[in-house]
């Protein structure tokens, strides 16, 4: 078989792993929205899209974002409360990604087979599995289209200098500033990628040519990065009060397990399935799997392989800065490291077929290495499937009740309080989205909405109990029915 035929078949071996990959999440293409995608609909999908003001403006809600205000804002002009075309274009963003993931590692490896199984692996993974599930995600795919955009541009431009090249590089990484505030690790994921190309090549005697060269590569980077930290720190400011952030700082002697805890989800993504922590011998296995960035560094060093190189450096470099906060397990937060670990076992595939070939059972491994990418996905998929199925109440909960307060809207006073009771486990668990939901539906910006039984912030609560004209919905109902409470302090409750 020649090598443009070899090329053809793994160019469709990806595509084929990227359409499977994404095919779990067809049951939930209708899913509704959720928590902080009301937030988006509720302050900027109303926005119209030509009001760049209100898009780039300084005061946002918790972060500068102007590429998802502008997408919600352009979606909800077109479809409105139509999940439909969200889901789509959570689709359409995550199969941009792969195909951008696909040429930067051909281009890093010089090997489609490798490129190939990387867009496999990566597209079968369930750790990143919120990223496809909420419309709000839409943040992330748009900063990792734009870093791989950058880091091919600069792949790129290792490999064969070309001024395109370069613009393409610094084009991305600027765009990257404008889609979420993780672009700042930049200038790290550039070094993880110039590693990847040029450290093979590296000799003793060119050590410092190849500093000066990376000096170069990523200074720019490192300028761009320190510019949008002091423009977030210093004059971006949040002007969403209704519930408070979290994003605290982690103490920093525990940042290690972190990244620890980051590798081992990554390569062994059960260890959150109460059934394999109560495996006897799990929590001494898994405890092993966090030796996983020091043990991968050093072989990475000793054998010098790109995609090994590279996916170890670039895990380290994509969790940052949230691997510095308390909340840094979060399923959001792995899907760019998710291509590092794709590219660490594609380096392990590709050890193991060269030590076939040299052994004369090249065939038996390309068979064997076939299995274990069906056993991969098939396992992946399995704990995939359980969470997509997992959010269909909540998805239908929110319909239901948005669709009952909107019936409603003409039979309510201008200004009430909506306090919706018997949710289903975990449905607006953070009490975010409650009272834009709530807004939306009726119309009215002085509406508010709470769930019984969770927390309000004292700032909020005096307000809440001052409002004359409360009204339950229960969600155990079908349709949810609306009434009056007699007394109105009951909501605060």
């Amino acid at each position: 078989m020649s090598e443009n035929s070899h090329d053809r078949v793994a160019i469709l071996i990806a595509a084929v792993g990227a359409l499977l990959g994404l095919a779990a999440f067809v049951p939930i293409v209708d899913g509704y929205f959720a928590s902080d995608d009301w937030l988006l609909l509720y302050y900027y999908g109303r926005v119209p899209v030509w009001d760049l003001s209100r898009h780039f403006s300084t005061d946002v809600i918790w972060f500068f974002r102007p590429l998802q205000a502008l997408q919600f804002s352009a979606l909800f002009q077109l479809f409105g409360f139509d999940p439909v075309p969200y889901n789509l274009a959570l689709f359409l963003g995550h199969a941009v990604v792969c195909i951008l993931l696909f040429e930067l590692t051909r281009t890093v490896s010089r090997d489609c087979r490798l490129a190939a199984v990387s867009v496999w692996v990566f597209s079968f993974q369930w750790a990143w599995v919120d990223i496809l599930l909420w419309k709000s995600n839409t943040n992330t795919l748009q900063w990792a289209g734009f870093s791989l955009m950058a880091c091919l541009g600069l792949a790129r431009d290792l490999r064969s200098p070309s001024r395109l090249w370069r613009w393409v590089t610094w084009l991305a990484a600027g765009v990257a500033c404008l889609s979420k505030e993780m672009a700042v690790n930049m200038p790290f994921l550039f070094g993880a990628v110039w590693c990847g190309v040029r450290l093979p090549e590296v000799r003793r005697e060119q050590i410092q040519e190849h500093l000066r060269e990376a000096a170069r590569r990523v200074a720019p980077a490192i300028g761009l990065s320190v510019a949008y930290g002091i423009f977030h720190l210093g004059v971006v400011r949040d002007v969403y009060d209704v519930v408070p952030k979290d994003y605290s700082l982690s103490p920093a002697a525990e940042w290690p397990a972190h990244l620890g805890k980051v590798f081992q989800h990554l390569f062994f993504p059960f260890d959150d399935i109460p059934a394999v922590q109560g495996t006897p011998g799990a929590g001494f296995a898994l405890g092993l799997l966090q030796a996983l960035p020091l043990v991968l560094c050093l072989v990475a060093v000793r054998t010098r392989s790109p995609l090994l190189v590279m996916g170890t450096l670039w895990i380290c470099a994509s969790v940052l800065p949230a691997l510095l906060l308390r909340s840094f397990h979060v399923s959001r937060f792995y899907y760019v490291p998710a291509m590092g670990a794709a590219w660490v076992l594609s380096a392990a595939w590709e050890s193991m077929r060269r030590v076939a070939a040299t052994s004369g059972r090249e065939r038996w491994w390309g068979v064997a290495g076939a299995a274990c990418l069906v056993v991969w996905g098939v396992a992946n998929g399995v704990v995939r499937q359980s969470v997509v199925a997992a959010e269909r109440p909540g998805s239908d909960t929110a319909r239901s009740a948005f669709g009952a307060l909107a019936a409603s809207r003409a039979s309510l006073p201008a200004a009430p309080l909506i306090v919706l009771t018997n949710a289903p486990p975990g449905f607006f668990a953070s009490g975010i989205g409650i009272r834009e939901m709530v807004r939306l539906a009726l119309g009215s910006d002085a509406a508010e909405g709470v769930l019984q039984g969770q927390a309000v912030p004292e700032v909020r609560l005096a307000g809440l109990r001052s409002i004359p004209d409360v009204f339950v919905l229960n969600l155990a109902d079908r349709p949810p029915s609306l009434r009056r409470v007699a007394a109105p302090t009951r909501a605060g409750k």
